[in-house]
């Protein structure tokens, strides 16, 4: 059995259900399974959003292996998730090789993607949406649509660039308040809050903070005092963006 390579797929697995937003005892447990079935006396895994550290040592052996990977970029994509979740299941109660393990997570790494047209669609009618949620008109809803698309071209862009999440959210911020604000002195008198509130449900992190409850009831509370920061300076962020959208448009108004 070559150690180092069963280590190398196991994380690799255990960094594609990190990236895309799985829960930490999901990933230990996804990653216990699998070593599960190699007789391993000493299984050990340490996971928190940034890092993924798995030790193991083989029965009848002294040798220890240890290998690491920092996780660098984090998102949400169910899909993948499930589909991870599918593969350890799969590999635990079949008789299944590393190659065809590793071919695996390749093809979940490499899975379809929603096009742009369609990502940018979605954004579209979740703000709109949201504004017409919260009381909005037509109007209202129609000057969202605008705050949408900026939120999308901005949050594309920072990632080309790889931005920091607060950052991003400070600019994406800013510009849905400063979209709100005109559409409210404009002739179309826009509701400014409810023309600001659809867009800016996009920005609220909504999965990271449901995941940080889930890490805190299982006891992980190293991840979920993370996650729990991050959802905090994402708010930060919205709240500061949109403070200086406004103070600038009242410099001029």
């Amino acid at each position: 059995m070559n150690y180092h390579r069963l280590l190398n797929l196991v994380i690799s697995l255990g960094s594609v259900l990190m990236e895309n937003g799985a829960e930490t005892y999901r990933v230990e447990e996804s990653i216990y399974r699998i070593l599960e079935g190699h007789h391993m006396a000493q299984v050990e895994v340490f996971v928190i959003p940034s890092m993924l550290i798995v030790t193991i040592r083989p029965e009848g052996s002294e040798k220890i292996y240890t290998q690491q990977k920092h996780i660098r970029s984090r998102g949400t994509d169910l899909t993948k998730i499930s589909e991870a979740n599918n593969l350890c299941r799969y590999y635990c109660c079949n008789d299944m090789s590393l190659d065809d393990l590793e071919a695996a997570i390749n093809n979940i790494r490499r899975g379809p993607v929603y096009s742009r047209t369609a990502q940018y669609l979605a954004y579209v009618l979740a703000g709109s949406s949201f504004s017409l949620f919260f009381g909005g008109s037509l109007v209202d809803a129609f000057c969202a649509i605008l705050g949408s698309l900026l939120v999308k071209l901005i949050f594309e862009q920072m990632g080309k660039l790889g931005t920091n999440t607060f950052f991003t959210n400070i600019l994406a911020s800013a510009a849905l308040t400063l979209v709100a604000e005109l559409a409210a002195i404009s002739p179309l008198h826009a509701n400014m809050d409810t023309t600001f509130i659809g867009p800016m449900m996009l920005l609220v992190p909504g999965m990271t903070l449901t995941t940080c409850m889930r890490d805190t009831i299982a006891g992980d509370y190293i991840s979920s005092l993370v996650k729990l920061l991050e959802v905090v300076m994402v708010g930060m962020g919205v709240a500061l963006g949109a403070y200086l959208s406004m103070s600038l448009v009242g410099l001029f108004v």
